[in-house]
């Protein structure tokens, strides 16, 4: 009987696949990890929304990572639109569940770091026509805001005891829901100084590299297992 040919994984256009494969995993979670950067949540602060007005049955406000981004889910039947730094709509989501970004707001590109280091394109200013991106159609808008966390390194001067809860600033967000006028409202707390650097970008950094060695461990598991049964055919 002739002999049938066993794919092998460590060698060959399967290996070479497997490869690959497990490259391109390893490079999805680490473009996750860049373009999440900016809204990674400084642990000493809490960001809480205390009020939405107008009131609209559907419309959710929520924050994410404790000051890192806000979530506005709207199930209801009217248009909502986030209002950027300079009046300019930023961002809307529409009663079908479309979700769009204005890539003309400023405060879009503003809100792509949470340092508000980022540069903006001559095409986008206060009183440009908006230029919509549809990003998906789940009714749901998340976007980082630099009302809802404190920007500078060092703790805000309401800070007199580092170890005690303190209230930072209240602010508010600008909406519109259908033709009417609204605000998100919110309150930044100090919760205290844990006393170390902050640990969820080097934890995410830890998940990227335990992926790339169990990957590379398991392909070299596998050549393995194949050298020895080329061996024991021959």
């Amino acid at each position: 009987m002739a002999e049938v040919p066993v794919a092998r994984c460590g060698s060959g256009r399967f290996g070479r696949l497997v490869g690959r494969g497990a490259s391109a995993l390893l490079l999805a979670v680490l473009s996750a990890l860049v373009f999440s950067a900016g809204a990674f949540a400084d642990a000493r602060y809490s960001s809480v929304v205390t009020a939405v007005k107008p009131v609209e049955p559907g419309v959710k406000l929520t924050v994410l990572g404790s000051d890192s981004q806000m979530r506005l889910a709207n199930y209801g039947s009217k248009v909502v639109t986030v209002l950027g730094y300079k009046g300019e709509a930023v961002g809307r989501v529409l009663p079908d569940g479309t979700v769009q970004v204005n890539l003309a707001s400023p405060s879009y590109w503003l809100n792509l770091e949470r340092s508000g280091g980022s540069s903006i394109p001559a095409t986008a200013y206060a009183k440009a026509i908006p230029v919509w991106k549809e990003v998906n159609r789940t009714g749901v808008l998340v976007w980082h805001d630099h009302r809802m966390h404190w920007m500078g390194p060092s703790p805000p001067s309401a800070v007199k005891d580092a170890a005690k809860r303190t209230r930072v600033v209240d602010y508010v967000i600008p909406i519109r829901v259908g033709a009417s006028a609204g605000t998100i409202s919110g309150t930044l707390w100090w919760l205290g100084d844990p006393k170390g650097a902050p640990l969820t970008p080097f934890i995410i950094l830890a998940g990227v590299a335990l992926l790339g060695a169990v990957g590379v461990l398991a392909i070299r598991r596998r050549r393995g297992k194949n050298a020895d049964s080329d061996e024991t055919r021959r």
